[in-house]
């Protein structure tokens, strides 16, 4: 009991939540029964919406807005600061694919859900290094 109290209490200390996310790989998503986001619930999610991403190993933040017609736009910095980047998306096959900003290749993630409004977003090789919550339409002004 006192040891798991202060294991509680270090996580609260180390993190300044008692609730942080952990990286994580689709395989234990899967093995905890946590599905890949399905095509019609990616569209939903994704489309005409500002996708809020933050690092889960640092404090990196980054806001894309994904508009109607098929491109999306981000900056390197707060929104509307720093190096503006846009390429295209696709949802497809139950991913989320887009043009990668290093190179243009294309780039493909899964999303599952954690809770009410936050998903795991995860790479190609299975790996999930970021969260991510959609926000309805486009209110930091992202163009």
């Amino acid at each position: 009991m006192i040891k798991t109290g202060f294991l509680l209490l270090t996580a609260i200390i180390l993190t300044g939540s008692a609730l942080a996310q952990d990286r994580t790989t689709v395989s234990e998503l899967g093995m905890r029964g946590i599905p890949a986001l399905t095509q019609d619930e990616l569209t939903a999610l994704i489309i005409g919406n500002t996708l809020r991403h933050t690092k889960l190993q640092g404090s990196q933040k980054l806001d894309m807005h994904y508009k109607e017609t098929g491109n999306r736009v981000f900056y390197s910095g707060a929104a509307n600061i720093g190096m503006r980047f846009e390429g295209w998306y696709k949802i497809k096959d139950g991913k989320r694919c887009e043009q990668s900003s290093g190179g243009g290749q294309e780039v493909c993630f899964t999303l599952h859900k954690i809770d009410n409004g936050k998903h795991y977003l995860c790479d190609a090789k299975g790996q999930c290094d970021w969260t991510l919550i959609s926000v309805k339409g486009n209110p930091l002004g992202i163009e």
